[in-house]
């Protein structure tokens, strides 16, 4: 330390020493860069993969329309029974609350089936966009 003539401590100052550090243990201030297989676009679905998944789509709706159809008379019976559960007023026998038991069985499917065709109903939309905007030029024929 040295001592200017206007009489005031003057502080050395000395600038940090540079540390290296290896390359995994710096922060990424970019991202890395892309392989070639990266740049390239993703391929898209073919026109017979579109095709085949939305026949595959309507043939599930297909199937769970049968099964709704299948089910619905037996179900539409337990949804009866279960409302007189409600009326106090309306006598259930042991024989009634036994068929309830196993109606609830059938009911559970029903209830899934019908779920699970909505939810599939919407997908065979989309489906029968793809296969009539393929097959357009034919659909004046079919009906």
């Amino acid at each position: 330390m040295t001592t200017p003539k206007n009489g005031n401590t003057a502080v050395e100052v000395t600038a940090p020493v540079a540390t290296s550090v290896a390359s995994t243990d710096r922060a990424v201030d970019k991202p890395p860069s892309k392989s070639v297989e990266d740049s390239e676009p993703k391929p898209t679905q073919t026109a017979e993969e579109e095709i085949t998944q939305a026949i595959q789509v309507l043939s599930t709706l297909a199937t769970l329309k049968l099964k709704t159809q299948e089910s619905k008379d037996q179900s539409l019976t337990v949804l009866r029974k279960i409302e007189s559960l409600f009326k106090l007023e309306e006598p259930i026998s042991p024989e009634d609350l036994e068929e309830l038991k196993t109606g609830f069985k059938t009911l559970n499917k029903f209830a899934l089936a019908v779920n699970q065709y909505y939810e599939t109903k919407t997908k065979a939309e989309d489906a029968k966009k793809v296969l009539d905007g393929i097959l357009g030029s034919f659909k004046s024929s079919v009906k």
